[in-house]
């Protein structure tokens, strides 16, 4: 037994869950373009950021219930289908209904995607076979145990972690752009400017880049955290860019200075993540950041991106009220 949707995949990008949506609407024929994924949803404007050595998880740790919403503006549906936490006492009936639901989604015809089949992100699940999920994601390079088969139903979420989540993809009827827009800058704001989607100990908006500052500052940033967040965080910021620049383009009646205020603000934040993300590529060590003068170097270009941060949500909020009032 194997059935596996043709052409169903994962765009490869750090923030995988914007990787996994996207290759989703692909293969369901919309022509949403990676920066309009990112900004529909107000990934691209978001950061998230622990209090402790700039861990890893700020990307993936938040409340992404109302995010997940949001994607019905780029005409796609999401239903979680599956969601366990493997202490609870019921976790392996959880684990068989993930595998039943995912297989009846994918004899559907619908894709579906998946927290932490190998590494903690996201993954795209394509098809299944005897064993188990077929999937498309990132995955070490050393690592081809799973080319040629699925990876066992009755292993998912025996992690460290512990968490399975799965996702149903639909297509969908989809609003206005400037209603899908309106949504998805509201929602930066609220994620930016609110805890309302945050965990204990972790940090928004101008708080975010605060917290990232003083964790470099004080000598106390891991090289993993530091370098996988500056590399996620960047791309956010080069989507942003791309997505302001299209929504000028589909919505033309839009104030052309402010647009273009955002644009530049948030083109700031996005060369300044650019040079932080040269000076620390991407590693995993549990390792502190010790170099004195490349900590002093990141914290000036965390400065800046945080000063430039700040005009940029200014300029959203001001874009916000404009669109709000052309509806």
């Amino acid at each position: 037994m194997r059935r596996k949707l043709a052409g169903l995949k994962w765009t490869p990008q750090w923030t995988s869950r914007m990787g996994c949506l996207h290759g989703c609407s692909e293969y369901l024929g919309l022509k949403n373009s990676l920066a309009w994924v990112f900004g529909i949803t107000g990934h691209a404007f978001i950061i998230n950021m622990h209090e402790v050595g700039v861990c890893p998880s700020g990307p993936t740790a938040w409340r992404a219930d109302e995010h997940y919403k949001l994607s019905v503006g780029l005409g796609l549906s999401q239903k979680n289908i599956a969601w366990a936490d493997s202490r609870q006492e019921d976790f392996e009936d959880k684990l068989k209904e993930a595998w039943m639901s995912t297989r009846l989604s994918i004899d559907e015809g619908d894709p579906v995607y998946a927290w932490e089949i190998v590494v903690p992100e996201y993954y795209v699940i394509n098809g299944y076979d005897d064993t188990g999920y077929l999937f498309s994601g990132p995955i070490p390079q050393d690592d081809n145990r799973w080319k040629d088969r699925g990876f066992p139903w009755n292993r998912y979420g025996k992690t460290d972690i512990g968490l399975i989540e799965v996702n149903r993809v639909s297509k969908c009827d989809s609003p206005i752009d400037i209603k899908a827009v309106c949504a998805g800058l509201r929602f930066a704001l609220q994620h930016s400017n609110t805890r309302d989607y945050l965990w204990d100990r972790y940090h928004s908006g101008i708080a975010g880049f605060d917290t990232w500052i003083e964790t470099l500052r004080n000598d106390e940033a891991m090289i993993h955290g530091m370098t996988y967040n500056t590399a996620v965080w960047w791309e956010c910021r080069c989507h942003a860019v791309d997505f302001l620049m299209e929504v000028a383009e589909r919505i033309t009646n839009l104030p052309a200075n402010t647009i273009n205020k955002a644009i530049k603000a948030y083109s700031d934040v996005r060369d300044a993540l650019k040079q932080l993300k040269d000076m620390f590529p991407f590693e995993i060590s549990e390792d502190t950041i010790e170099d004195a003068s490349l900590i002093k170097s990141g914290v000036e270009c965390l400065e800046r991106a945080r000063d430039a941060e700040r005009v940029g949500l200014r300029s959203l909020e001001e874009l916000t009220a404009i669109m709000e009032k052309m509806i």
